[in-house]
């Protein structure tokens, strides 16, 4: 289980690089399979950090579908 609650085998990440090879930038986009909501993590030198951004912002895009789903909205 990831930390934000999302089990790692259900969570696909790409990463994607660009800029010049001494300081290249990382985009991180995580994939929800089970459902098939997508977040970017944005651009950021660290892949790391935008890791974490990406997967932050996924875990709050499946719990938010998850709620409207439960209630009859999705």
């Amino acid at each position: 289980m990831t930390t934000y609650g999302l089990r790692a085998q259900d969570v696909q990440i790409d990463v994607f690089t660009s800029g010049p090879a001494n300081r290249p930038t990382h985009a991180v986009r995580a994939t929800h399979l089970p459902t098939g909501l997508v977040a970017d993590g944005g651009l950021d030198q660290s892949r790391l950090r935008s890791r974490e951004r990406a997967v932050r912002s996924l875990a709050l895009k499946v719990e938010s579908h998850l709620i409207a789903k439960s209630e009859g909205r999705a």
